[in-house]
């Protein structure tokens, strides 16, 4: 069980891992695996069990919490828990009264399925290339093995964040629907260019990050272009042409026509 987390403590460096700070299936114990260093010397601190704890705040009460210290690896402990409320629990670890981050654990009433979620095969369905300052915006992701068979049940670590070409992020949310899609919202508070990027468990599902445009209306910007046409009557002389259109064919294209009458007088 990899420790992925490295954190620190007002007393320790603490590293943590396991299924029990991603997700649960209701009737199982959910594992967490931890290390405890001294922070300065960073070498195995052994503390007895009872000092070790985890805080939650969710739908309902930790259950059947375990603590054991294991024999061969100082400073190493694996910590049991359960719950019989399905939903999202926001789970931080105790040690020695120090705390860790949170860390959102969605507890599953259905099983977790067992077939991997491949990266590359997750669909990303609903997000529109243009969209409208504070509007909410909805999209989903929908997970697949790697033969492309869409996973019925939920419990995946997908990652979104959406960003400013100066850095800033826009808060999103990530609701696991317990199917196997997965509801992503955002409200862009500013105009420009924005980059969503989606990884499932570190990995990018998507070559690159897609790019939206949020414009007061939803709509793309007008573009404009003159076209001259080399064209005469017997009374006018056209000179220009201008469109003012726009690329979402929801807008309707206005046309311009400039006339001068062969004196140089406008209609």
């Amino acid at each position: 069980m990899p420790l992925e987390i490295s954190v620190d403590t007002p007393n320790y460096k603490l590293r943590v891992g396991g299924d029990g700070l991603k997700s649960g299936r209701i009737g199982h114990p959910a594992p967490i695996l931890l290390k405890v260093l001294d922070k300065k010397t960073k070498k195995p601190v052994t503390l007895p069990p009872e000092k070790i704890s985890l805080k939650s705040k969710g739908p309902g009460p930790l259950e059947n919490l375990r603590v054991k210290a294991a024999k061969k690896l100082p400073g190493t402990y694996a910590i049991l828990y359960s719950t019989e409320t399905p939903g999202t629990y926001d789970l931080s670890v105790v040690v020695d009264k120090d705390e860790t981050k949170t860390y959102p654990v969605e507890w599953h009433s259905t099983p977790v399925s067992s077939i991997p979620t491949d990266p590359h095969n997750v669909d990303v369905l609903g997000l529109d290339p243009v969209v409208a300052k504070d509007v909410p915006v909805n999209f989903t992701l929908v997970a697949n093995d790697a033969h492309g068979k869409h996973k019925p049940v939920g419990g995946d670590p997908f990652d979104v964040i959406v960003t400013s070409p100066e850095g800033d992020r826009v808060p999103t949310e990530v609701k696991d629907l317990g199917n196997g899609e997965y509801d992503v919202s955002f409200t862009p508070d500013k105009e420009g260019p924005l980059d969503v990027s989606v990884a499932f468990a570190g990995v990018p599902v998507t070559e690159a990050p897609l790019h939206l445009e949020v414009t007061p209306d939803g709509f793309e910007p007008l573009s404009e272009v003159s076209v001259p046409i080399p064209f005469e009557t017997s009374k006018y002389k056209l000179v220009n042409l201008e469109l003012s259109m726009s690329r979402s064919s929801i807008r309707r294209p206005r046309n311009q026509l400039l006339f001068l009458s062969k004196h140089g007088s406008q209609y």
